[in-house]
């Protein structure tokens, strides 16, 4: 399917996972596969659902935000620390989900990772440092007390979250709004996951093996994610008691690592593990499909498969039992017990590391095969992006973006492995580095671009806004009209939407006024309730500039509706120079003879008669200085 070489430079692995264990990173995404993502981070119903399943932690705030807008979320992970730290700025998910945020501590741009400009009126901001170094935290002391001074300034409400050893690093004034809270009652948390999906639990708590230790032990997360289990075992087997369900997710939990493990064990041909890949990654899939992913893996990682398959015949079957597979409804294959999908891609990830390569190959290609559905494909390029987060490099992901994206016409793929790397943690600096960088090429990749654009817009605008600005800023001096001219949209309408107006103004200030920026400036159709005293100031120099030598640097059509719109701003732009303010008569003397159409010409005479009065205006102010 392709070479060997050309394998390695798809794939560009840095480093491998050395751990001892099983390591899985498990995702539960909450969208649709093509659904673009709301434009803040946590969304509003994503806030609600949590609520819906809050249990109030030892120490939660009554009152948080009494003494300070600012306050110190310090728990352990497994406390549930960061839906409490959204629960304490939403009121429990009543209000304020509007005005909601997740900033980052680091920036990928020259400049401070904490920026007081982005802090706008009346928003409400969480900071989750719990990943953050020691040293990474001791090292924004300064930079945080400048932040907490800025949003009580603006009465911006702040919630900072850490770990109980991270207090220490802290400034002094952020030490003194510290809040402790605790893990909340294991069972309450798993009684209130469960009854949301509609599965009531006794009062008393069915006796269930490892269960109790569960709910005592377990982090809050891992509680949900056994909540969760128990709702699949339910979906899968209605007709089973709450009891089942519950030692199905106790199973799934606790075991399906040490039966991937038994899965891939003994002397078993190759094949039978490629049947094990194939379904891991492709649960759900009918019959057929899974037939052919596995008879493409094969080819790819050149297995000879022990006998020819026959759709529906013995052999497949057999095989099928022994790798717990079972045929379900509408004849699609899924796993008999819950969660082994999810444990087999990770023992595969872990244990397997020189197959990667060409299993980024074998997604690559499968995905785009027209024996998969839209929604098998989707889900395809989420399980592989989730197992390549898990380990590293990101270079595989960002190689399957271009190429599903060019050559693969597949651009919903390539921004579903984008917004993967861009919403995890630890990936989604170098994701933004990268989408930077294609930024600046102007004359390549242009459907990477459109898709790198979308990104923008969707997962980076929601919490590093000005970064997602700088990139779009970037793409609309793409030399393919079509990239420019969607980069260009989406960055008036993210600063428009999101009251970016003076950052804008400032970042043109220190650039060459040429015609994409003049574009840009042209396009801010501002109401006037946005602009204030230091926009208008700030709109009059560029203005100036723009002019510079001549106002015939704009189109006369638009420089046209401009005077319709803010006349006072086109002429303070001449800065009282004559030729340039001649320029402006010659055009509306123009305008009003070559308009023939009655209501369109009284229109323009209205218009050129408030221009002559400003510039007679300014020709006055000139001469009197020219007096003095």
């Amino acid at each position: 399917m392709t070479t060997t070489e050309n394998k390695l430079d798809f794939y560009q692995p840095e480093n491998v996972n050395t751990g001892t264990g099983d390591q899985y990173n498990q995702t539960f995404n909450n969208f649709a596969p093509n659904e673009p993502r709301r434009q803040w981070f946590i969304a509003a119903d994503e806030i609600r659902r949590r609520a819906r399943t809050f249990i109030v932690p030892p120490g939660y705030p009554t009152n948080p935000f009494a003494r300070s807008r600012t306050i110190v979320l310090v728990g352990t992970s497994e406390a549930g620390t960061r839906t409490a730290a959204f629960m304490v700025l939403t009121d429990k998910g009543t209000d304020h989900l509007d005005t909601l945020r997740v900033v980052d501590d680091r920036t990928d741009e020259n400049g401070r990772a904490l920026d007081p400009d982005e802090l706008h009126d009346g928003e409400r901001f969480l900071l989750d440092l719990c990943d953050s170094g020691d040293d990474r935290v001791a090292a924004l002391r300064s930079e945080l007390e400048a932040y907490q001074a800025v949003a009580a300034a603006k009465g911006a409400t702040l919630v900072v979250i850490v770990h109980p050893d991270q207090v220490r690093h802290l400034p002094d004034s952020l030490a003194a709004v510290r809040v402790d809270i605790g893990r909340p009652d294991g069972t309450a948390v798993l009684r209130t996951h469960l009854a949301v999906e509609g599965i009531e639990l006794p009062a008393e708590l069915p006796r269930v093996h490892r269960l109790a230790h569960c709910l005592k032990s377990d982090s809050v997360g891992h509680i949900a994610e056994l909540a969760r289990y128990a709702v699949k075992a339910r979906d899968l087997e209605p007709w089973k008691t709450v009891t089942d369900w519950l030692r199905e997710a106790v199973a799934a939990r606790l075991d399906r690592a040490a039966q991937a493990q038994k899965l891939f064990s003994g002397e078993q041909h190759a094949a039978q593990r490629a049947l094990l890949v194939a379904a891991a990654f492709l649960p759900g899939a009918p019959v057929d499909t899974l037939v052919w992913a596995e008879s493409a893996l094969h080819n790819m990682i050149k297995v000879s498969p022990a006998e020819p398959h026959v759709l529906g015949g013995t052999h497949l079957a057999e095989r099928m039992a022994a790798a717990h597979l079972r045929v379900a409804g509408h004849r699609t294959v899924e796993f008999t017990d819950v969660a082994l999908d999810t444990a087999l891609r990770g023992h595969f990830w872990t244990y397997f590391p020189t197959l990667r390569q060409e299993m980024v190959v074998w997604v690559r290609d499968v995905a785009i095969s027209s024996h998969l559905s839209d929604q098998a494909a989707a889900g395809l390029a989420d399980r592989f992006a989730e197992a390549q987060l898990s380990s590293g490099p990101a270079v595989p992901l960002w190689n399957l973006a271009r190429w599903w994206a060019r050559e693969g016409s597949r651009p919903e793929l390539a921004r579903r492995v984008m917004a993967a790397g861009l919403r995890d943690a630890r990936w989604s600096m170098e994701f933004r580095r990268f989408v930077y960088l294609r930024s600046l090429e102007s004359d390549r990749d242009a459907e990477l671009a459109r898709v790198l654009i979308d990104m923008c817009t969707q997962e980076i605008a929601p919490n590093q806004p000005t970064q997602a600005m700088v990139r779009l800023h970037h793409f609309a001096r793409h030399t393919d009209a079509a990239v420019a001219a969607a980069a260009h949209k989406a960055l008036i309408d993210l600063v428009l939407a999101q009251g970016y107006v003076l950052w804008l103004l400032d970042r043109l200030s220190t650039k060459e006024m040429d015609s994409v920026n003049r574009a840009i400036l042209l396009a801010l159709d501002l109401r006037s309730d946005q602009v204030g005293h230091r926009t208008r100031r700030d709109l009059s120099v560029l203005w100036q500039r723009m002019f510079a030598d001549s106002t015939r640097v704009v189109e006369p059509g638009v420089l046209w509706e401009w005077i319709g719109k803010d006349p006072g701003l086109v002429v303070s732009a001449c800065a009282g120079r004559v030729a340039l303010l001649n320029e402006l008569y010659v055009l509306a003397r123009d305008r009003v003879r070559g308009t023939a159409d009655p209501v369109e010409h009284k229109e323009a005479i209205a218009r050129a008669t408030t221009l002559q009065r400003l510039i007679d205006q300014a020709m006055h102010g000139t001469e009197s200085r020219g007096r003095g």
